[in-house]
């Protein structure tokens, strides 16, 4: 016996409730009516069914048997903590199916067929009897089908949908409901998060190792620059010093234009050449200037 069974309509995690004719509410002056998100099937002692909608009052024999189920979608979890990729990434996967059950008589007798023993059926019951019976061996196959990246980015419902249909045939035909759609699935994976992250940070060394390269670049063509003209004056002062006897070609720094002293004097601050390779180190301080064997 279930007491009073339209207050039992009210648990908002009920979907299904079978009962008998005897324990519908009467009342000498007024009538009750199926709930507003409820639809019953009147299945009567001699075998007949009789679909009765909301609003209505289904009037059943006492010996008749009330199958009540709600007439909206109901939205059913579907959860996979671990599953692999087909590129070796462990990823997780939480789905929200929308089922729902024609108005019809037929699968709302298959329905009360398969709530004779329990004569009930909540959420929790139909979320396991989906899992249990179909549904995480499809996601599962779903998720080992498709590379991570793949299923963390985009949006697979639809497949997904297409897949359930066909593993869960079983037990949507036993309770008599459809799977509308599948409402939202969100697909995550840690491994996967860890290696982009990596990708980001080598990537990161990348550009700056690049930027250093091109930065080093710059300095080693500023220096070829400052060299070449370096060499050109030294050049020139040597020539100068080779056709004037016993002049040395420091003793013709004064010949320089302002120019040229400028130049000679920039390019000289801003070369640190190398003991082992430089030709000559020369210093200059205001009008002074010392040349020195480079060991």
């Amino acid at each position: 016996m279930i007491p009073d069974p339209l207050s039992r309509l009210n648990d908002v995690t009920l979907i299904a409730l079978r009962f008998t004719g005897d324990q519908w509410p009467r009342g000498l002056l007024s009538t009750k009516v199926i709930p507003d998100a409820w639809m019953a099937l009147v299945e009567t002692d001699a075998g007949y069914r009789r679909f009765a909608p909301a609003g209505e009052d289904p009037r059943p024999g006492a010996r008749d048997t009330l199958t009540f189920v709600r007439n909206r979608l109901i939205t059913v979890p579907l959860e996979l903590a671990t599953a692999r990729s087909a590129d070796g990434h462990e990823v997780a996967a939480s789905a929200e199916l929308l089922v729902r059950w024609p108005a019809r008589d037929e699968e709302l007798a298959a329905l009360a067929r398969a709530l004779q023993a329990t004569n009930e059926l909540a959420l929790d019951a139909l979320a396991r009897q989906i899992a249990e019976h179909g549904g995480n061996g499809a996601l599962r196959d779903f998720l080992q089908a498709r590379g991570a990246s793949e299923l963390v980015d985009g949006d697979h419902r639809e497949a997904l949908h297409e897949s359930l249909r066909a593993a869960l045939k079983g037990v949507l035909y036993e309770y008599g409901s459809l799977l509308d759609r599948v409402a939202t699935l969100r697909v995550t994976s840690r491994s996967l998060i860890e290696q982009r992250a990596r990708e980001r940070d080598t990537q990161r060394q990348v550009t700056a190792l690049k930027t250093r390269q091109m930065v080093e670049q710059a300095a080693l063509e500023a220096t070829h620059q400052r060299l070449d003209s370096l060499t050109g004056i030294l050049d020139k002062l040597n020539a100068a010093a080779a056709t004037s006897e016993g002049v040395e070609w420091q003793e013709l720094l004064p010949a320089l234009s302002p120019a040229e002293r400028g130049r000679l004097l920039e390019n000289l601050w801003r070369i640190t050449p190398n003991r082992r390779v430089a030709k000559r180190v020369v210093a200059v301080c205001g009008q002074e200037l010392a040349w020195l064997e480079p060991t």
